[in-house]
């Protein structure tokens, strides 16, 4: 079925009354959807008698609780509407003023009850089709008791896909209740429901307000699923939210979201556009007509009503110009000097298009920029990268405990999944001091015992989910400097393997698709890189050895890519790519672990640049040169390069040490002598010295012990594993002679026997780290070679 769409009406000016607004003719026309469900069409339970509708209502009813009440009640209020003018049940119900009071209920005497049961009834035999907002707002609690009486066969099937999916109860009601109303106003059963009918039921509800406040809209997601997967729904989208997402528009409709006033100027921007968009991607196309159309020429309009040429005044251009440097809230446009290039380049391609294009000529005109308005640019791209190097060094500090905090976050997570997993339905645990039951059957759930609602349910499953992607994440990104759009394009053919062909070693790879700069490129993965590859396509893996395909939205492009196996995705209901929106979510939680703040103590969170960033500097200072690192990042210019790595170029570094030696030089001290044997002797016996019982002595050459061999507080020992229990016996000693020293008052040793013992605790605790770490191999399984597609 093709999704109903707008016709693109021809342009007018917007001032003038009864004319049509340009529409995008890509954009799903909600307003006809919705005219549909408010057709004036009469249908014959709307049109039938009172005795007609009592007889079908009471075939309904038998067998359920409080039967003999339900027909009474459905009479009662058939009575009440028969008191307003209409020829049908639907006109007496609209003239009785239900749809402006949402909480009536029709005023009818006798027990409300039975007044409830009588107006449910009326809903399922559909003598009256209500209003979204009506439906809405009257949240009975048998909405789905209506939705099985009116369609017995369906609500069958829509349960079997309720247990087939495995959502909660909740959701499923919620799903429920959707249907239902989509059913009551439009008269369709379960089975007869569209995807088109649901798009109009969430345009509906978006701009629905109940006592001014807007209401929330649960289930309605599930819903699509459960009829995509009774496979009664005929929309192309598999989700509901790639049916309400835009596609790639056309220079036309770009244009016309701006609403430009000039047919002139209009036809001019469409041309402009027309002729560049070969030669950009989506994205920047888009960027282009925002800033050519929105924060240049609507702009113009709005100052100057009535323009209807591209050549401006002085002062009409020098107060574009003012406009441009602030935002609306008061702050500096940083892009001001991206946006006035942009305007200047327009004027000139016109004026170069015109020599050879008589056509081009009505729209040129001098361009409102000139060399001087743009001079700053380069004082701007400097004070840019000096805030993208300042945000580096902010961030770089603290990698390592981004990835500790993930990695210990991921191991808590995952002991107390397999905790609790093992226990059955209604089994109780201790956590963190407190007891709790499961309750969950499909997910690992825990509720505080005793209690009776959700609000304090713990749901293991997602937070072991939620710790293995924020882990997986965050190493992937440090480890390979990846883009956040290649990240999520990953897939499991991005896995490659090399065989060297001297030695035979197997060398893996990972292949990166092309994307913003469509030049792929391959990088060599660590050990550290390949374990994360692992454990992905482990959790991943479905029983046959394949990884589930998964179609993914663009959201630069504004397209479907074909399903693929990709690596970041996860299931909710289906399985699911990952978003933008997700994966910064999680390298926030990840700070949030980490207890990451800057100095004023707002959070410190990373994004997937920053990652990139750090990992150019990191490469940088460590003597990668630059335009190897430009081929890791994949820059096409290795200016780029520098303005990512926050550290000095490497010929200012040797210049300064050149710069050093000479100074030495010309002017020599002792110390900078030839060293004799003995020095050179002795040199290498302080690392013979080194060695200790309990490790490693980690003082400078040439340094006397300043702690008087006072090993175990010293900072500077560098513990070995092997030597843990001989720290264990050094720990309790000192907890006896705390004990003993606090008997007979010797307060004065108390303090400095404690911080020994707060220093062997502090290296048992790092031993014991060390020795959990695995050592073993770890088996990636690699997928074979992607074959050729011809």
């Amino acid at each position: 079925m093709t999704t109903p769409t707008a016709v693109v009406a021809r342009h007018v000016n917007r001032d003038l009354p009864g004319r049509p607004t340009r529409r995008p003719s890509s954009a799903v026309d909600f307003d006809a959807l919705l005219r549909e469900h408010h057709s004036d069409e009469s249908w014959p339970e709307t049109e039938a008698s009172v005795d007609e509708l009592a007889r079908r209502g009471g075939d309904l009813v038998v067998g359920l609780s409080n039967q003999n009440t339900r027909v009474p009640g459905l009479r009662r209020v058939l009575d009440r509407l028969a008191h307003h003018p209409g020829d049908t049940w639907q006109e007496r119900w609209l003239n009785s003023g239900q749809e402006n009071d949402y909480k009536q209920r029709l005023d009818v005497s006798g027990d409300k009850q039975s007044n409830t049961h009588g107006l449910h009834l009326l809903l399922v035999l559909g003598a009256v089709r209500p209003s979204y907002g009506w439906l809405k707002a009257n949240q009975f609690k048998t909405w789905h008791h209506i939705l099985q009486l009116r369609d017995p066969g369906g609500y069958a099937c829509l349960e079997r896909a309720f247990e087939a999916l495995g959502r909660s109860l909740y959701d499923n009601r919620a799903a429920s209740v959707v249907l239902a109303h989509v059913s009551c106003r439009t008269g369709k059963t379960v089975s007869e429901i569209t995807g088109d009918d649901l798009l109009a039921y969430q345009y509906a509800m978006k701009s629905f307000r109940l006592r001014g406040v807007k209401v929330k809209v649960a289930g309605i997601h599930h819903a699509w699923d459960c009829l995509k997967h009774m496979g009664t729904i005929d929309h192309d989208a598999d989700t509901l939210r790639l049916a309400q997402l835009q596609g790639q528009r056309t220079p036309t409709e770009l244009v016309d979201q701006h609403q430009i006033e000039s047919d002139h100027i209009r036809e001019g921007l469409v041309r402009y556009l027309r002729a560049r968009e070969g030669r950009l991607d989506y994205s920047s196309l888009r960027s282009l007509s925002a800033n050519l159309c929105g924060l240049f020429w609507s702009d113009v309009e709005k100052h100057n009503p009535g323009i209807d040429t591209l050549s401006l005044s002085e002062d009409a251009a020098a107060d574009w110009r003012r406009r441009l440097a602030v935002k609306a809230d008061g702050t500096e446009r940083r892009s001001r000097f991206n946006v006035m290039m942009q305007v200047r380049a327009m004027y000139l391609d016109i004026a170069t298009w015109a020599l050879s294009d008589a056509s081009w000529l009505p729209w040129v005109a001098p361009a409102p920029v000139t060399d001087a308005d743009v001079a700053g640019n380069g004082k701007a791209q400097k004070e840019a990268k000096a805030r993208s190097h300042q945000r580096t060094r902010e961030r770089a500090p603290e990698v390592d405990r981004l990835l500790q905090a993930t990695e210990a976050r991921l191991r808590s997570t995952t002991s107390a999944l397999a905790a609790a997993a093992e226990l059955a339905k209604g089994d109780e645990l201790e956590r963190d001091g407190l007891r709790y039951r499961r309750i969950g059957s499909s997910r690992v759930m825990l509720r505080p015992a005793g209690a009776v609602d959700q609000k304090s349910d713990i749901d293991l499953s997602s937070e072991e989910d939620e710790a293995f992607w924020a882990w997986a994440t965050v190493h992937l990104l440090h480890q390979t400097g990846l883009r956040i759009e290649e990240l999520v394009e990953l897939d499991q053919f991005s896995i490659q393997r090399f065989k060297h062909p001297k030695t035979g070693e197997i060398i893996p790879l990972l292949h990166v698709y092309p994307s913003k700069s469509s030049s792929e490129r391959l990088l060599a993965a660590s050990p550290e890189l390949v374990h994360v590859l692992a454990r992905i396509v482990h959790r991943l893996r479905q029983p046959d050895g394949s990884l589930p395909l998964t179609v993914r939205w663009d959201t630069q492009e504004k397209r479907t890519q074909p399903a693929a196996p990709l690596l970041f995705q996860r299931y909710r209901a289906r399985w699911k790519a990952m978003s933008y929106q997700y994966i910064y979510g999680l390298m926030d939680k990840a700070g949030e672990w980490a207890r990451l703040s800057r100095s004023n103590g707002e959070p410190l969170k990373f994004r997937p640049h920053d990652m990139r960033r750090i990992f150019a500097t990191d490469a940088q200072s460590s003597g990668v040169p630059i335009h190897v690192i430009a081929a890791l990042l994949g820059h096409e210019s290795i200016e780029t390069t520098g303005i990512y790595a926050a550290t000095y170029p490497e010929e200012v570094i040797r210049a300064h040490n050149n710069f050093i030696a000479h100074r030495r030089a010309s002017s020599p001290q002792p110390e900078q002598r030839e060293i004799t044997d003995e020095e050179w002797n002795e040199f290498q016996q302080h690392f013979v010295e080194r060695k200790l019982s309990l490790g490693t002595c980690g003082r400078a050459w040439g340094a006397s012990c300043e702690h008087e061999h006072a090993c175990v507080r010293c900072s500077l020992l560098r513990p070995d594993p092997a030597a843990l229990e001989r720290f264990i016996e050094i720990r309790d000693n000192i907890s006896e002679r705390i004990e003993e020293a606090r008997e007979k008052g010797w307060l004065g040793e108390v303090e400095g026997l404690e911080v020994t013992l707060f220093a062997a605790e502090d290296k048992i605790r790092r031993m014991t780290q060390l020795a959990a770490e695995p050592s073993g191999p770890t088996q990636l399984g690699m997928p074979s070679v992607r074959p050729n597609a011809g």
